[in-house]
C-alpha cells in the first residue's frame, strides 16, 4: 500500500514537471458595446486570444480590472471554466459592470476622448489562472490597447 502510494505521489511529480501551461497570448478588444442608465453601466466586448500550448485549457479564475487611461473603470467578468482549444485563436466575452460613482469619474475622461486628438488607451491589468487536469498556473495580465472610437456602439 505505501509502495502505491509512493508510485503515485512519484508520477504526479514528475508529470506536473513536463506539462508546462504557457501563457495565453491577448491579442485585441473589439466588438464594444456599451449600455448606461441612471445606476450604472456595463460594457461588453470580445477578448481576441491565442492559446500557445499543445493542450486545450480553461480560464479557472479571471481577476482582472479595466482602466481608460489611467482611470479605473471596473472589474472584468468572463463565463466560468472558459473552455480554449490547443493552439486557437478565440474571442472570450468579457463583461465590465461600472457604478454610478465609476462613471462620473470616467466622464472627464470621456470628453477629453470625443474632443481629444488623439485617441486613449484600453488597459487590462491582473491576474489569470488557467488549469489543465490538476495542474495549474496563474499569469499576471498586462495588455494595452489604443480605443478605436469609431467601432464603439453605444445603448443595446
Amino acid at each position: 500500500m505505501k509502495k502505491t502510494i509512493l508510485l503515485l505521489l512519484l508520477s504526479v511529480f514528475f508529470l506536473s514537471s513536463c506539462l508546462v501551461i504557457k501563457p495565453l497570448e491577448l491579442r485585441n478588444v473589439d466588438q464594444i458595446k456599451t449600455n448606461f442608465d441612471a445606476t450604472g453601466g456595463e460594457v461588453k466586448f470580445m477578448l481576441h486570444v491565442h492559446n500557445p500550448n499543445s493542450i486545450g485549457v480553461k480560464i479557472s479564475k479571471f481577476e482582472t480590472r479595466m482602466s481608460l487611461d489611467s482611470m479605473q473603470a471596473g472589474m472584468l467578468a468572463i463565463p466560468q471554466n472558459f473552455r480554449i482549444p490547443r493552439m486557437a485563436d478565440v474571442d472570450i466575452p468579457v463583461t465590465m459592470n461600472t457604478t454610478a460613482d465609476e462613471l462620473v469619474k470616467l466622464f472627464g475622461n470621456g470628453l477629453y476622448m470625443l474632443f481629444g486628438k488623439e485617441n486613449p488607451f484600453i488597459m487590462i491589468n491582473g491576474s489569470i489562472t488557467l488549469r489543465k487536469f490538476i495542474f495549474h498556473r496563474t499569469y499576471t495580465v498586462q495588455y494595452r490597447e489604443p480605443v478605436n472610437l469609431k467601432g464603439l456602439k453605444l445603448g443595446k
